[in-house]
Formats: C-alpha cells, structure tokens, sequence
C-alpha cells in the first residue's frame, strides 16, 4: 500500500528532477509524433459532450459514489483470499516469570492432544529464545508448528484444533498460517 502512495509521489518530482539533470546538456529536437494529432481529435470527440452538458458527467459520477457506498458494506475485510493453508504457527503467551518446566509441560500436553485430532499430521515446539535472538520473549512465550493433513476436511479440523487451543486457560493463543 506505502508502494502505491509513494510511486506516484516520486513519479512526478523524482523522475522529472532526474531527467532534468540527466538530459540538461542533451541537443533539443523539437519534433511532434505522428499519433499526437489523431489522439488530440479522439481527446476533443470523447471531451465535447461533456463540456456541453456537464450535467451527465456530474450524474455519472453521482450514481458510481452512490453504488460504491452501497457495495462498500457487502465487500469482504480481507486483502488476501483465504488460501487454506495446511501448516500453522500458533504463538502462546502465558505471564512472564512462567518457569520452562512449566512450559515445556503445558506445551507438551497441548501437542499430545492436538495429534490426537483426526488430521493433525505433527506438532512442533519452541520454548523461549535463544542468545542473541531477533524475539525479545522469556521462556513465557512459545511458537508450537501444527501441520494439518490434506486429505480432512480443513475447516472441520481447523475448529478442533481452536477449541483445543482455547481449552487452555490462561494462554494468549494466536494461531495463523505459516
């Protein structure tokens, strides 16, 4: 999105700039394209009706903001479609001073139990961070991999699994596609 806003930005003041120093000493050849006149009388044909009755200009645009506010509310909140990917990185946050054994029990029993979900392929854990480590997490915070198998019903197993996750209490589970 930052792309599409500035693109334009550096378009009209970077690339002028730009040539401008590139081309400074460059020779100066006044010379017209031969398309030029034919897309001035195409411009003028297509420009006249609206200059003489900008009523229907004024109209069209009315009616296509209208029809935009109306599709607004029926467009989905996602940029991207949902792909149904089949492996997950699921972050559970418990209280800092949480101490590695216990997680490693909690984190244990929880893939236990999601390999028992018909689908669940395999489950994976990181507990805490190693030295020097980009995740500035103690040993409160793991990242568990969960891979699900593409022969189940994706939607059906993925409500298992939340509701396994969420069956443990005082955990801060975010579960998304890898």
């Amino acid at each position: 999105m930052v792309a599409g806003l500035v693109s334009p930005l550096i378009a009209l003041t970077v690339t002028p700039a730009l040539v401008y120093i590139l081309l400074e000493r460059a020779p100066i050849e006044h010379r017209q394209s031969p398309i030029i006149p034919w897309l001035h009388r195409v411009y003028d044909r297509a420009l006249r009706p609206t200059v003489r009755k900008p009523r229907l200009a004024y109209g069209t645009v009315t009616v296509l903001m209208v029809a935009g506010i109306v599709v607004w509310p029926l467009l989905g909140t996602e940029l991207l479609p949902s792909f149904k990917e089949r492996d997950f990185l699921m972050h559970w946050i418990t209280k800092p001073g949480t101490s590695r054994p216990e997680m490693w029990r909690i984190t244990a029993q929880a893939c236990r139990e999601l390999l028992t979900i018909p689908g669940v392929r395999n489950c994976g854990s990181h507990i805490g961070q190693a030295m020097s480590a980009d995740e500035p997490y103690g040993v409160y915070f793991t990242e568990n991999w969960i891979s699900i198998d593409p022969a189940v019903d994706y939607d059906a197993t993925l409500a298992k699994v939340q509701e396994t996750v969420d069956g443990y209490p005082g955990q801060s589970a975010m579960c998304r596609p890898i």
